[in-house]
């Protein structure tokens, strides 16, 4: 691999299985500095250790619509409650659209379940995460129980358990692994999972960064094909912002991300370079098309 070993390492079967503690007979692709966690416990501490540093949240505040006003943003939730601030960041997942100045945007929904395993003799051998067409955890050791998914519906929003799905995720994981007997006594009667809602893009990136003002962006970049040495700064609602679209893998590119916004509201550099910043820049899909000329269409 033209990787740096620290990064990634091309394994043989016998050494995945020293890796991992389970036998896969096949071989794989190891990362050295790679890890697991809680989203549900990182999520929570990190949200006490902002507490801490003066963070205020206040749950339970259905935002129905946002407007401009005074060069402020006037918030207004559900029960006639009212919010005005200078500066908002929109990050409510899968309903990232549900506003008039994001609706346009070219997301999309995606269900899916994550089914929860009681451990087994060989299982409870599991040293890391085995991923492959889906993915497996260690056991935690809190419950004793592993993570197998995870189903994924592209334009559902259904978060009811599905046995279906819970079998399937069963399914996948003995298909990978077919000579594995520790696969095959994989137990999911129990019927215990967290179902759940992603929030995606056709291109599996984050958007990141201003909220686009989608009339405004037909209309300077009209001629964007013919006039791409001219164009001018995009568009953008001012002072909104957005961070969303995280898809599946959220936990490992949010951090990431939530520094590039902190830096483009704060005006500070941005730890990123400009081809990189484009590909997160949530107008991007649009602007790919009308370089080529193509019509654009909302949503």
């Amino acid at each position: 691999m033209d990787l740096p070993a620290e990064l990634a390492v091309a394994v043989e079967a016998n050494a995945v299985e020293q890796i991992t503690g389970v036998a896969t007979n096949c071989s794989g692709i190891t990362y050295p500095q790679g890890g697991w966690l809680c989203p549900a416990e990182l999520t929570r501490n990190v949200l006490e250790l902002a507490q801490q540093q003066g963070l205020q949240i206040y749950y339970q505040y259905q935002l129905q619509n946002l407007s401009r006003k005074d060069d402020c943003w006037l918030l207004n939730f559900a029960g006639d409650q009212q919010a005005t601030h200078s500066v908002v960041v929109l990050a409510n997942g899968h309903q990232i659209s549900r506003f008039s100045q994001t609706s346009t945007l070219p997301v999309y929904s995606v269900a899916g379940q994550v089914s929860h395993i009681p451990t087994t003799p060989e299982l409870a051998e599991l040293k890391q995460v085995l991923c492959y067409d889906g993915y497996l955890t260690p056991q935690n050791p809190a419950n004793q129980h592993h993570c197998i998914g995870a189903s994924y519906h592209r334009g559902s929003e259904d978060t009811a358990y599905s046995e279906d799905d819970q079998q399937q995720n069963r399914q996948r994981l003995i298909d990978c692994f077919p000579q594995a007997q520790w696969a095959k006594e994989v137990d999911v009667s129990d019927k215990e999972a967290r179902c759940g809602v992603r929030c995606a893009t056709r291109d599996h990136l984050p958007m990141v960064g201003n909220v686009p003002d989608y009339e405004a962006t037909l209309v300077e970049y009209a001629s964007l094909a013919e006039q791409k040495d001219e164009a001018v700064s995009a568009p953008v609602f001012d002072d909104l912002f957005m961070f969303a679209a995280l898809g599946s893998r959220g936990l490992c590119s949010a951090p990431l991300c939530a520094e590039i916004l902190a830096a483009q509201m704060s005006d500070e550099p941005i730890p990123m370079d400009a081809s990189t910043l484009a590909a997160l820049n949530p107008n991007r899909l649009w602007v790919r098309k009308l370089l080529k000329g193509k019509a654009v269409k909302a949503g």
